[in-house]
Parts: C-alpha cells; structure tokens; sequence
C-alpha cells in the first residue's frame, strides 16, 4: 500500500508542477534573494512607485535594481538599502545613483518618471554577514527597507536623524517555501478519497442489510467530518490573532480552500460590486501592498511579513477584510450545490450497479424512496462541518464599520442556522424523552425511527447513549467561532482561551468515548489532540518571543500537523483500496474489520432467535423474516414492507423508512469498545409504523 501511495504522489506531482517552471529554477543562480511584496512605509509622500525589484545573487556579488516611480519634487537624492532578516539587521548599502549611472534618478526631476535599472556591486565582507542557511530555509523570514534621502540633508546630520523623501518596505524570498501546489492537490485528494470511501462504502453497508448500514459507515474512516476538521484546524491555527511566521502562514495557506478563502476576479469585482450598493467605501484603503510589478487590491493596514489573525492569512491571497463573509458564503453555496449533485450521481451509480447485479433490490430501495432524507441529512451535515467557518466570518462582519449589505446577510445566516440548529436538536431531544418512557431501554433506546432517519447527521456517527454529544460539539464550535472573530486584536487572550477550550473538548472526548466504533475514536482523538498542541504551541508566540524562536515553534506545529495529515491521508488510502476491492465482484475480499462485523451481526441474530425460541412464544414468521435480516448476502427472504408482488400493495415512502438506520444495542450481544462488536440494533417490537414529524 505504501508503494501505491508513493506512486500516486509521483503521478500527482508530475501533473501539477509544470515543466517550464522546473526549467525556469535549474536556470536560476544559486543562492538568491529577491524581493516579493512591498509597501510603502511613508504617508504623504512626494515620490510614488510602481515598481520595486532587488534581487541579490551571491555567485556575482550584486545587487540588481529595478525601480519605476513617479517624483514630484527636483532633488539630488541618495539611496540608502538595509537588509534585515529574522529580528535583525545584517546588511546596509548607502550609495548615490549618480555613481552608478542609474537612468534618471540622478537627479529627480518635478513631474518626471523613474526608470532605474542597474547593478549595485558589493564586497565579500557583506555576503559573510548572511549565513548560508539564508539560502535554502523555507519561507525566508526578512525585509529590504529601501528609503531616499536629499543628498544636502546627508552632509549636514546622519542619515538615522535625517527624514527620507521615500520609504518602501519589502519582503524578501530565495524561492523555498511551505505553500506548494502538491501540498494542495493532497488535501483535495483526501478529501474526494474521504468522500468516496464514505459513498462506497454506503453502498456495501445497504448491500448486506440497512440494519448494517451505520457500523459499516462508522468504521469507514477517516470520515468527511475527520478530514475537514483537521483541514479547518491547520487553517485556523494561522488565523490566531498572534503574530506568526511566515512559515506557518504558508503552510496553512495550501488548506485555505477549506475555509472558502478562494480567490477569483469574478467574483471579486461581483463583491465590489455588492459592497459598493450597500454602503462600502471602496478607495477608503490609503496603504496598498503590492506584488512585484502588479498591484493588488488590499486595504489592510499591515506591513509586508507581518502575518497575525485572519487578515494576515488573508494577506497571503491578497483578499481584504470586507470580503471574507461574502466570499466564504458564495463558496458555501456553491459547495451544497457539489454536495446536492454528488449525491444525485450517488443514486444514478446505485441504479447502475443494480444493472449490473453489484447490489440488490433491497440496497437501492431504500435509496431511491428515501432520497428526500438523504440529500437532507447530507446537506445539513455539511452544513454543521462548514459552521465554524460561517459563524466565524459572519461575527467578524460584525466588527467591520464597512458595508452594511454584508453584516444584513451574516445576521440572516446567522438567524436561520441558529434556529435551524435548535429546531432538529428539540425534535431529537423530545424523541428520546418519549423512547425513554415507553420502551424497555429507557438508557438507550430511541424508538421514533422516521424522526432519527432525518435528524442521523447530528448522531450517526455516535453511541445512541451518547446522543447528546451533539450539542457538546456544536457548542464548541460556536464559542471557538465567537472566540476567532471577537478577540482578533487580542491575541494573548484569544490563544490562552483557545487552548482551554480544547483541553475541555478533549476531556469530554476522553471521558464520554461517544464515538461508535474504535477506529472513530482513534480519528476524533487525533483531530482534537492536534488542535490542543497548535493552540498550546501559539500561547508563546502571544509573549513577544524573538523570531528565530517563533520559526521553531512553527516548525514544530508544522510536522505535528504534517504527520496528522500524512497519517489520516494515507489511512483515508488505504480505506478508499479496500472500498474498491470489497465492491468489486470478482475479487472475493473483505476488509478485516468488515468481515468480523458481519460475523457478530450473525452470531447476534442468531442469538435474538434462540432467545425467542427459549422463551416459548409462538414464532411469528415476520418477526422470524426480520430477525434473519442480516444472516448472509444469499437470503431468500426480504422485509415484509419492502416485498413486491401482486398481493402486496406497493411500499409507501412512510412505510419503507421504518428500517432503521440507527439501531439499538441486543441484549446477548457483547459491547466492548471495538470496531466490530458495538453493534446496535433494533428489537422486533419497534418496527410500527409511525407518522414522521418532520413531515
């Protein structure tokens, strides 16, 4: 499997990395620095520019400028150039441009622009002061400070106690970085292979009955829900409102997709647009960073490098504050949409399976009559993994004294899903009350199989004892979302209280075991423990400490998240693998942990049976039908409602439901804390049919 897995990666990075730019960095001088993003560091100046280059290369001990600028005044200037990189400062060049013919900056003229290109010669003793690590370290942490001073004003003070006529900062790279386009492709492939695998192994789980339907899934992981929770985290640990590496922002930049922070022109001149019909004062942005030789649209009032909070993340894709709701929401809907028509092609693959003989009748019924439940518990599922991110936003719209058609929005999204949340909890809540007193599993049992068929996102991934886990989860999303946007500018407090909330989700976690299925907990656990260790490696960062000690604890967050995702990737592999060989008629296999399922559900069955043949009843041949369910993919016998011939009535949608997805624990069978032995399953008595009320 691993040998799949290294070729995949080999395939993934010839698609991606194209051949021009693997020629264009074999041609590149070794050892060099180069400028980035810049912005200008003095308001009201008379001197503008479009265009700032440095670039220096070691093998030739030079500096190669390029400036293009607009100057508004006549004066001989003087251009001075320090160098800082990680806390500080390692090189300073003062020169005039008369001495090295540097176009018609020498002098400026009023009304004039400036086109300097030229070579700026430096000594070894200068290359000494960088050390060579400079060279290949990822996401190069330093600066060029680039300031022109009046000549005559030199001769008279120092350069430290004169005032420039022009100040640009930029930030500086030598062309290694954590924000790599393969990185990106793998997180889009863990999570179509979660997806798949989830689809997959839906339709194994039907195939040998719906009773087997939620361990099946439940010991399919990693889950979507595993998958775009770790994504979320790797991103939001970059959004903290502390001051963080440029290292640790890059690496959170290739997840960024999972959180809608997509940048597109369209739909960014369509939210100018929006803004600009609402209120939103598009010029009102006096400090612009720019990239290079293209300018790009950002308002913020940061420094280049200087990366904290969700405007730092966002700086990295050039996307302003006033954007994040609106874009986050229009990536929202289009993703329900790919979620709507996922699971449109899911059905159409189900009916082409029955075709072909892959599955049965009995499978693809229950998803062609309960297509309505099913888009619905997929839909507000996704909904519930993207809440963090939109609540996160829409209360950070709060704070902005921007557009007012953006903060209308978030207060509407806000208000439906809140009541939605609570809606779906309360109907849950009021069917376990009555299950609890009507039935003989007054701990466990939930009886009212048409409400849990539309409410199993909220638990179907849980203990039926544990359904209540829900709200603990939903109320660590909404504090951590509340946490996110409202303490941006205090990043002490945010990080300390961040990280007490998942030392409190953990130990829920731990204590309450809630998930269905070891391999479940294994993956909650995961997810959870890598959050904890982001937050508590951040709490340093909130104290001030030197770059070089920030780098180092960002590295560390890197490859603790790194091995996470590499772990759940790989896991996420191997699962989609055995998906596919299970499937497939030809290949006679089952995963372990399947094959044991099957075995207990069995052995469990069998045991209701002699239960029932023990306590002298007469057998009844329906409830004997329904006990046999699950007894081997050969059956012969199907469940009453679902039967089809001419002296049965044709299966209402209400009728056919009753099959339960969630299933209550037998009496015989063992439950320990297992992949295969929690299985839970509903008494005979249950199967009424009752009226849904959520109809």
């Amino acid at each position: 499997m691993i040998c799949v897995f290294i070729v995949l990666l080999t395939l993934i990075c010839g698609l991606i990395l194209p051949t021009e730019g693997l020629i264009r960095v074999e041609k590149r001088p070794d050892n060099r620095l180069y400028t980035a993003e810049y912005t200008s560091c003095m308001q009201d100046s008379l001197i503008s520019f479009e265009r700032f280059d440095a670039s220096y290369y070691s093998r030739n001990l030079s500096i190669v400028l390029d400036i293009h600028g607009y100057s508004n005044l006549d004066a001989n200037v003087t251009f001075d150039i320090t160098v800082d990189a990680y806390g500080s400062q390692r090189a300073r060049f003062k020169f005039d441009p008369c001495n090295m013919n540097l176009g018609n900056a020498c002098p400026l003229t009023k009304n004039s622009i400036i086109e300097t290109q030229g070579v700026l010669p430096i000594s070894f003793q200068d290359v000494k002061m960088v050390p060579n690590l400079a060279w290949t370290i990822p996401d190069f942490e330093g600066f060029v400070k680039f300031r022109m001073y009046r000549t005559e004003d030199l001769e008279n003070s120092s350069i430290d106690e004169s005032h420039p006529l022009a100040c640009i900062v930029a930030s500086l790279e030598n062309g290694h970085t954590f924000q790599k386009r393969v990185i990106f492709a793998l997180s889009i492939v863990s999570f179509s292979l979660a997806i798949v695998g989830f689809l997959g192994f839906c339709v194994i789980g039907m195939e040998h009955g719906i009773y087997m339907l939620r361990p099946v899934i439940a010991n399919s992981v990693p889950s979507i829900q595993h998958i775009v929770d770790l994504l979320q985290c790797i991103v939001l640990t970059a959004a903290v409102g502390v001051e963080q590496p440029k290292v640790l922002v890059s690496w959170a930049s290739n997840f960024a997709w999972i959180i809608g922070l997509i940048p597109n022109r369209q739909l960014k001149n369509s939210i100018n647009s929006f803004l600009k019909h609402s209120g939103g004062d598009l010029n009102s942005q006096p400090i612009g960073i720019h990239r290079r030789t293209v300018t790009a649209s950002n308002p913020e009032d940061s420094v280049v490098d200087a990366y904290s909070g969700l405007v730092g993340l966002a700086n990295r894709f050039h996307i302003t504050s006033p954007d994040f709701f609106t874009l986050s929401l229009i990536w929202f809907v289009i993703s329900l949409g790919i979620i709507g028509g996922a699971l449109i092609g899911f059905m159409c693959i189900s009916q082409l399976f029955l075709k072909l003989r892959f599955i049965r009748p009995f499978s693809c019924e229950y998803v062609l009559k309960c297509w309505k439940r099913l888009l619905f518990n997929a839909l507000m599922k996704w909904v519930f993994i993207c809440f963090p991110i939109l609540i996160m936003f829409a209360v950070f719209q709060f704070t902005l004294s921007d557009a007012y058609g953006p903060v209308i929005l978030a207060a509407i999204l806000l208000a439906l899903l809140m009541g939605l949340f609570a809606w779906c909890f309360l109907k849950l809540a009021k069917a376990v009350r009555i299950s609890r007193s009507v039935t003989k599993y007054p701990k466990e049992s939930i009886n009212d199989l048409n409400v849990l068929s539309w409410s199993g996102w909220m638990h179907m991934d849980l203990k039926e004892h544990c359904w209540y886990f829900f709200i603990i989860r939903f109320s660590v999303v909404v504090l951590s979302g509340l946490l996110f946007a409202l303490l941006q500018n205090y990043g002490k407090v945010q990080a300390i209280v961040l990280f007490a909330i998942e030392v409190v989700a953990i130990g829920f976690l731990i204590g309450l075991r809630p998930y269905f299925g070891l391999c479940s907990m294994i993956c909650a656990l995961l997810v959870s423990g890598t959050r904890l260790v982001s937050m508590a490696l951040l709490i340093p960062m909130a104290f001030n400490l030197n770059t070089i000690s920030k780098v180092v604890i960002g590295i560390i967050i890197i490859i603790v998240q790194g091995l996470v995702f590499s772990t759940l990737t790989i896991w996420g592999l191997l699962n989609f693998l055995s998906m596919l060989v299970t499937l497939w008629p030809v290949i006679k296999y089952q995963p372990k942990w399947l094959r044991q399922l099957f075995q207990q559900d069995e052995q469990d069955s069998q045991l209701d049976i002699d239960d029932h043949k023990l306590n002298g009843k007469e057998e009844d041949p329906a409830v004997s039908s329904l006990l046999l369910e699950n007894l081997s993919f050969e059956r012969n016998k199907e469940v009453p409602w679902l039967h089809y011939d001419n002296d049965r009535p044709k299966a209402t949608e209400a009728s056919s439901t009753i099959i339960p997805m969630p299933m209550h624990p037998s009496t015989k069978s063992s439950h320990s804390f297992s992949d295969f032995s929690e299985i839970q399953r509903t008494p005979p008595e249950f199967y009424t049919a009752s009226s849904n009320p959520f109809e």
